[in-house]
C-alpha cells in the first residue's frame, strides 16, 4: 500500500498548475452537459471557487482512511498559494481550514520582486567588433522571493556576463543573474540584449584607425 503526505500532494499540484490549460476548466463553477435531448447540470465540488476571493483551482477527495481532503490554489496580485488539508472530519471543515491557511498566507506574506525584467540593468555590456561598444541589457523574467511582510531579506545578486562579439540581436542571451538568499542559491535568470549590434566592416576599422591616429 502506498501513502502520501500533504506535502507530497502540494508538490504534485504545484507541477499541475504550471500548465495554463488547467485553469480553463478548474475555475468553472457550474456547467451543463448535453446528451440526446436532455442536459445535466454539474457543479464544481471545490466550493472555494465561488466563495473565496482568488481561488481558481483545486480538487476535493474522500476515503475512509484519509477523511475529507482538499487541495486548492488561490492567487492575489503576483502571489499564488497552495493549501492542502487531509483528514478533516467533514466537508465544511476542509473548506474552512484551507480558507484559514490562505488568509494566513495572504495577510502575512508577500512575493517581493528582486529582479524586474521591465527595468534595464544598471550595468552595460561591452561588445567586441561591433558598431557600438556597449549595450543595455535586462533580465529575461521577473524573479520573486516569498517572504514575511515587513521583513528585509538578505538577498544578493551575482551578474555573470558572456564575452560578446558582434553581430548580436535584441533578445539574445548574453549572461545570467544568480540570486542568493542568506548565501544560498535560490534561482537563476537569463540576461538578454536590449539592442541589435551589427559587426564592424572594413570602413569602420579604417575610420577607427584614423580617429585614434
Amino acid at each position: 500500500m502506498q501513502y502520501c503526505s500533504a506535502k507530497d500532494i502540494a508538490l504534485i499540484f504545484k507541477e499541475l498548475i504550471k500548465h495554463e490549460a488547467y485553469f480553463e476548466y478548474s475555475n468553472i463553477w457550474m456547467d451543463e452537459i448535453k446528451h440526446s435531448k436532455n442536459s445535466t447540470q454539474i457543479s464544481n465540488t471545490n466550493k472555494l471557487i465561488k466563495f473565496y476571493e482568488g481561488c481558481d483551482g483545486g480538487k476535493t477527495g474522500f476515503t475512509s482512511e484519509a477523511g475529507f481532503c482538499l487541495t486548492a490554489t488561490a492567487k492575489r496580485g503576483n502571489m499564488r498559494l497552495i493549501s492542502v488539508v487531509i483528514g478533516a472530519e467533514n466537508s465544511k471543515e476542509r473548506f474552512n481550514e484551507v480558507s484559514s491557511m490562505f488568509n494566513e498566507g495572504f495577510n502575512n506574506y508577500s512575493n517581493k520582486c528582486v529582479v524586474d525584467s521591465k527595468v534595464p540593468l544598471d550595468k552595460k555590456l561591452k561588445v567586441k567588433c561591433g558598431k557600438i561598444n556597449e549595450i543595455e541589457v535586462c533580465a529575461s523574467e521577473n524573479f520573486y522571493v516569498f517572504s514575511k511582510r515587513n521583513v528585509k531579506e538578505n538577498i544578493e545578486l551575482s551578474y555573470n556576463f558572456n564575452e560578446v562579439k558582434a553581430p548580436i540581436s535584441k533578445g539574445d542571451k548574453v549572461g545570467f543573474i544568480t540570486i542568493y538568499k542568506d548565501g544560498v542559491e535560490i534561482g537563476e535568470v537569463d540576461i538578454l540584449s536590449l539592442e541589435d549590434v551589427r559587426k564592424m566592416n572594413y570602413f569602420d576599422y579604417v575610420k577607427l584607425i584614423i580617429e585614434n591616429a
